[in-house]
């Protein structure tokens, strides 16, 4: 087993649509964040992700710089202009692409169709990781 260590960082009431505006609630649930530390590295990792399409679009790994992109909802200095992530394709295939880092600045609009985004519970819950780490 490579599993180290786990813990809950936070916990998130969502709803969606996430404002009135969009529509009645259609789904209401609790997002548990958690921290897990394993032996395996992130390459072997990266082989056994499997995204399901109906829950998610994209995964991708955070350091200390990207996580203050999302967090913080700007670019760092030190920020690589460009950032991979796993994306799910139509198919329901997982690929590497190459996003730009302005886009994880994203915020939910106020009215009209939702747009490509951070969630506002992965902001969250990533703002509570970094203070964990002494890095907010």
């Amino acid at each position: 087993k490579s599993l180290k260590s786990s813990r809950i960082l936070c916990l998130w009431e969502s709803v969606y649509p996430y404002t009135l505006s969009m529509g009645q609630p259609k789904r209401h649930h609790i997002v548990v964040y958690m921290t897990v530390q394993v032996e395996e590295d992130k390459s072997s990792l990266q082989q056994k992700i499997d995204l399901d399409q109906g829950e998610v679009d994209a995964s991708m790994w955070l350091d200390p710089v990207l996580a203050k992109l999302i967090a913080h909802d700007e670019v760092p200095t030190d920020c690589p202009q460009f950032i991979e992530a796993t994306v799910v394709d139509d198919e329901g295939l997982l690929k590497t692409v190459k996003l730009p880092a302005v886009l994880m600045t994203n915020k939910a609009p106020d009215t009209g169709a939702d747009i490509e985004r951070i969630s506002t519970g992965t902001r969250y819950a990533v703002n509570q990781w970094l203070a964990q780490q002494g890095e907010h």
